[in-house]
């Protein structure tokens, strides 16, 4: 412990450092804050700062976004406004605020000013140097690098029309519609901008206590949910949420006797207030007898999906991964890759992948056996080698992934990521056969809906 304490300077200087660099390095500083199997705890901690106290604008800012964008003053159009934000990320900062109209509270996002152009230099620059990466280094240009870069600026430019992101709530809630512990906060549409996203107000409490405090009565159950809702989203619905930082996952609690009914803010205000673990873990325990928690996924500007031929390709490959199937993993990797015809040494690339296949399969997938970091090293070690090229859009479902192996392995490091996802995949391979055209193949359908919502919050 000791040794931790000089090393806080310099952490403290790299987080300041991330946070003046950009939005967009924000967001690669808010992905470490969850690796605490990667960085040491104390260097979490402060990256976790990225999460939701990123740097302020001003409310002078926020006034006039409002009243520009609503043409009416900020008075007229909400009853009570929180001048201090209570979340400031990369992209914008919400409010907590009460409609005049209809007397409900709400959160309010409002873009930070000129976030369109910073984004946008930080984008212009990472693009530059894959591109001289590319072509500079012998052998990376099988990392696609470039494409990668593409993949990930069309999705932070998503981010910046806050229109998208109200498209996004809605497809989610419509496609969690019959789940009972996994909710997001919709957006109104009347409120809905480009600059401004005006959504109901859920209370809870964030995933960051837990993971804080941790031994709760609710650590299993959370970490269940978490996992279950992510496998349907990357694998039924191909419209996976993919910024799933603690920062974005509010956690409230539904009574087990009546679906409506939550818990009150009062008592969610006690529990989140716990001063010591001890405190904390007493306080859930006093109301683990009579609710369930509920997931609240926040924040859903980044979202990442397939086409619809890699999306096939996906989930052909996790089958195979499910099954340990090195041989077929080989296979399906190489046949789908974009050069098949430049591989080298197929028979070395297959059986590197099967002996590693039998590696995992010897400790099974709980998360406390493996590393999902260490598995893409792996295989991006072997793909490089053996001249097998990955399509760029895969490496969001990596950081995903990632995202969530860093939540689940500090709440519930039992969870088998496989075999929770075998269930999912059965389903997403039995709609494909019977050619079920709805929102569980291959995005499609999810694909005309964002259509029409666009017509709807433009």
């Amino acid at each position: 412990m000791e040794d931790k304490v000089p090393r806080l300077w310099w952490v403290k200087w790299m987080v300041w450092v991330i946070e003046t660099s950009g939005p967009t390095f924000t967001k690669l500083g808010q992905w470490a804050s969850s690796r605490s199997d990667l960085f040491p705890q104390y260097v979490c901690t402060e990256l976790s700062e990225l999460q939701s106290n990123n740097r302020a604008h001003s409310f002078i800012h926020t006034r006039n976004t409002i009243e520009d964008n609503f043409n009416e003053k900020l008075e007229d159009v909400f009853s009570e406004f929180e001048r201090k934000p209570i979340g400031v990320g990369a992209i914008g900062q919400v409010y907590k605020a009460k409609l005049r109209e209809s007397d409900q509270y709400v959160a309010v996002k409002v873009l930070h000013p000129y976030v369109r152009y910073l984004v946008n230099v930080d984008l212009d620059i990472m693009k530059f140097f894959a591109t001289v990466i590319e072509y500079t280094i012998p052998n990376s240009h099988w990392l696609s690098l470039p494409e990668e870069v593409d993949m990930f600026s069309s999705m932070m430019r998503a981010q910046l029309d806050l229109s998208v992101e109200a498209q996004h709530l809605v497809l989610f809630g419509e496609n969690f519609d019959k789940w009972d512990s996994v909710g997001f906060p919709q957006p109104i549409q009347k409120y809905v901008r480009k600059d401004i996203l005006v959504e109901k107000w859920v209370d809870g409490i964030l995933m960051e206590k837990f993971l804080k405090w941790g031994g709760s009565c609710y650590d299993k159950q959370v970490a269940t949910i978490g996992l279950t809702s992510f496998l349907k989203m990357l694998i039924l619905d191909n419209h996976l949420h993919a910024d799933l930082h603690p920062g974005n996952i509010i956690i409230s609690f539904q009574s087990k006797f009546d679906p409506e009914l939550f818990l009150d803010d009062t008592h969610i205000d006690r529990i989140a207030k716990s001063k010591n673990k001890e405190e904390w873990k007493q306080a859930l325990l006093e109301i683990h007898q009579d609710y369930n928690p509920y997931l609240y996924y926040i924040d859903a500007g980044l979202v990442s999906q397939l086409s619809v031929q890699h999306f096939s390709n996906f989930i052909d490959l996790f089958k195979a991964i499910t099954d340990f199937d090195g041989n077929l993993i080989s296979k399906l990797m190489v046949e789908r890759s974009r050069t098949p015809n430049t591989v080298i040494d197929f028979k070395g690339f297959s059986e590197a992948m099967k002996q590693f296949m039998i590696r995992i399969k010897e400790n099974a997938f709980a998360l406390k056996h493996i590393q999902v970091t260490e598995i893409l090293t792996f295989v991006f070690d072997i793909v490089r080698k053996h001249h097998v090229k990955i399509e760029g859009d895969f490496a969001n479902v990596g950081v995903a992934i990632i995202l969530l192996e860093g939540v689940g392995k500090q709440l519930e490091p039992d969870l088998d990521l496989l075999k929770a996802s075998v269930p999912f995949l059965s389903k997403a391979i039995k709609n494909r056969v019977q050619g079920d055209v709805s929102k569980t193949e291959l995005g499609v359908w999810n694909y005309l809906k964002i259509t029409f919502l666009s017509s709807i919050f433009k």
